[in-house]
This record gives C-alpha cells, sequence and structure tokens, in this order.
C-alpha cells in the first residue's frame, strides 16, 4: 500500500503541476495525512499520520468543505476569490492554485486529494483538473483494492498465526498425553502415532508406521468390528479390546475413536487409546470377593436356619408333650404338597393312663394351641398350616 501511495501521488503532482499534494484518509471522526509529497523531494513523507488540526501543512477548512460536501473544489486564486480569501494558512503561506476533490466508492468518500501551488495562480486549468479527476477515480479503486489485499494479508498473518499457535499446543498435546494416540486408514496403515503409543505398545513409532493396525489386535475380529462400526457412526466410545506387545504379551485397552473428513477414497480414524489393564484386574478382583462374600453369607444363613429349625422343633415337642401325653410323635411341615420338614421324637410312657392317644377330635384344638402359642417363620416364610399326627400303641391317630 505504502508503495502504492507513493507512486500515485508522483503521478498526481506530475500531472496536475501542483507544488505540494497530500492524501487524506478518515480515522475515528479525523482526517488524516496518509501520503504527503512536495514535487522537488518526491521522497519526502510530509505529514504522514497527523491529524489536519495538528499540522500547518494544508488548510484544514479546504479539507473539511470537500469532506462535507463531497464535491470537488478549484480555487484559481485562493488568495483574491473562491471564499477562502480569509482562511488563516491561505493568508499565511500565500497559496495561490488550490484543488481538492473527494475519491469516491462504492458512493462514500474513502480518501481525499489535495494538490496546492503557491507560485502560480489558475494551474489547475479544466483539462488538468478532468485529468485528475479520471485519475482520483482510479486511485479510490486502487487504494481500495490495496486495502483489501492489506486487511485480507494482515487476517492471513493472524489466522496463520494462530493456526502455527493450534499446531504447536496440539503436537504438545499430542506427544505429552499418557494417552495412546493414533491415525490410520480403513486398510490398516498407521499415518501418526504419539509417544505413549510407542510406549504401550513397545515398538518404535518406525515400526508402527510400518506395521499394520491389526497386528496389534489380539483377536483381529475386534479390528474389523472397529473399522465397521466407525463407517456406520462416524465415532465410538470405550470399545474394549486387547492390544499385543512387541514382546507377545498384551494388555486391556478402552478405545475413543471417531472417523476424520477425508477428500480421499480411503477413511481415517482418530483414535485414543487407555490402557485398562488394572481397571480390568481390580473389577474383577471385585467380582471374585463379591461371589465369595455372596457364597459366605448363603453358607451363614443356612446355619442360622438350621439352628433355628432345630430350637423350633424341640420348643414344639416340648409343647405337644405338656398337652398331650405321647411315646411317639411325627411331625410333619409342608408347604402344598412339597413335604419340607419330617421330624420324629421318641418319648416315655405317659403318666397319664387316661390319655392312652389322642382322638382325631382333639388334633385341631391341638392344632390351634400350638400355633397360636408358636407362630412359626422358617427362612422367613410363614408355615400356614403345621399337620400334626401323634403316633400310640403303634395306632395312627
Amino acid at each position: 500500500l505504502e508503495q502504492l501511495l507513493n507512486k500515485l501521488m508522483t503521478i498526481a503532482i506530475e500531472t496536475a503541476g501542483a507544488q505540494r499534494g497530500f492524501l487524506l484518509v478518515e480515522r475515528e471522526g479525523q482526517w488524516q495525512i496518509e501520503a504527503g509529497r512536495e514535487a522537488d523531494d518526491f521522497a519526502s513523507r510530509a505529514g504522514q499520520g497527523l491529524s489536519i488540526d495538528d499540522t500547518d501543512l494544508l488548510s484544514a477548512g479546504v479539507v473539511r468543505y470537500v469532506a462535507r460536501t463531497r464535491q470537488s473544489l478549484v480555487l484559481t486564486d485562493a488568495t483574491d476569490s473562491g471564499g477562502f480569501e480569509y482562511d488563516a494558512y491561505i493568508q499565511d503561506r500565500q497559496a495561490r492554485s488550490l484543488l481538492c476533490l473527494p475519491l469516491m466508492t462504492q458512493g462514500k468518500t474513502s480518501a481525499i486529494l489535495y494538490l496546492e501551488n503557491a507560485l502560480a495562480t489558475n494551474v489547475f486549468t479544466a483539462e488538468r483538473t478532468a485529468l485528475i479527476e479520471m485519475l482520483a477515480a482510479q486511485m479510490a479503486i486502487s487504494l481500495e483494492n490495496a486495502r483489501m489485499v492489506t486487511q485480507l494479508a494482515a487476517l492471513l498473518s493472524v489466522r496463520t498465526e494462530a493456526l502455527e499457535s493450534a499446531e504447536g499446543q496440539i503436537q504438545s498435546l499430542f506427544n505429552s498425553t499418557p494417552l495412546g494416540i493414533s491415525v490410520s486408514t480403513t486398510e490398516g496403515r498407521f499415518l501418526a502415532v504419539n509417544q505413549a503409543l510407542t510406549e504401550m505398545t513397545g515398538y518404535s513409532e518406525t515400526e508402527l508406521l510400518e506395521l499394520n493396525a491389526i497386528n496389534l489386535y489380539y483377536s483381529p475380529n475386534r479390528r474389523l468390528e472397529f473399522v465397521e462400526r466407525l463407517q456406520a457412526s462416524g465415532s465410538m466410545r470405550d470399545f474394549g479390546l486387547r492390544i499385543v506387545r512387541k514382546d507377545g504379551t498384551h494388555f486391556f485397552a478402552s478405545l475413543n475413536a471417531s472417523r476424520l473428513p477425508s477428500h480421499s477414497d480411503q477413511d481415517r480414524f482418530l483414535a485414543v487409546i487407555e490402557d485398562v489393564t488394572t481397571k480390568v484386574q481390580t473389577e474383577r478382583a471385585l467380582q471374585e470377593a463379591n461371589r465369595n462374600l455372596v457364597n459366605l453369607l448363603d453358607g451363614a444363613r443356612a446355619m442360622t436356619v438350621a439352628l433355628e429349625l432345630d430350637d423350633l422343633l424341640n420348643v414344639i415337642f416340648e409343647q405337644l408333650e405338656r398337652i398331650a401325653a405321647f411315646s411317639s410323635a411325627v411331625l410333619w411341615l409342608r408347604s402344598g404338597d412339597d413335604l419340607l420338614i419330617e421330624a420324629e421324637r421318641h418319648s416315655a410312657p405317659t403318666a397319664w393312663p387316661f390319655l392312652p392317644c389322642i382322638r382325631l377330635s382333639d388334633l385341631p384344638a391341638i392344632d390351634r394351641m400350638v400355633s397360636d402359642r408358636l407362630p412359626v417363620t422358617v427362612a422367613g416364610a410363614s408355615l400356614q398350616k403345621v399337620p400334626l399326627q401323634a403316633r400310640q400303641n403303634g395306632q395312627m391317630a
């Protein structure tokens, strides 16, 4: 842009016959000198970067008039006519010929060209003015294009720096993470691997890049399943497998993977690999401990039921012996048609001769009495019915 401005200002001054010229642009509401040239010193950068209010190199009043009206202003003798003869700059510098015109882009004033000759009047004739106006139109287009290129270049530079920074961060993360990372093709060729994966597998980076991924799978079918699932869904989480190391040992791994965008026929897969051997071993140990605990609880529960049942039977027989004398008694505990418990007890002959046996009609009363006194619960299930049969002198009652 600076080279373009130098060239445009040189052409404008020579074409118009001016002694000096300035190109002004508006920044934050202030018109500033973007480029300034003297006819006898084209290498000068007169007033560059200065606001029109902070310099005495030109008439600020003329610039403001053109900016406000967006019309060209030609003064054949600025000190005598044209409405600016009392302008402080013109009176002080005795500027004679003066030409100031706006550079329009898409209906807006993109810049202002200011040309001046303090030695002669009527320098900017109609022919020269027409040429300068044509030049100004080209200058406006060139300046706008140059600005766009400059802005694009600046944006590209920022984006490039951002991409380089992001690439550096990604590369740092790629190499420093404890998780294995790989990029592979559908056929299993590794395109990239990180340091963690080489440490997990025992292969060097060069060896892995020459190795097919399927050779790392303890079960090759898992690689085929890995590819099919990624092609179908585009991503997967917690894909479990066993990976074979270079020395033949293996470890349990969990993969999170996704299919990368690709312009070729070959899909590319990004996989993040975590060694979960310790987790798997811990889970298996916990499962084994749970099984042992369940077995222990089951055994303890069986022992508890057995102990409670023996005590219960003793109490039942004691109550029966207290209620009705017997020499032998058999107790059945049933649930439907299933016989749960059969118990028998033999006792000394009764001391009560008037109760040689139990009558059938007495059984319901005995049953109610025992049930009322001893609500029976075995292993958490209430035994609703306790059938009783007593044997006296070999006869079943």
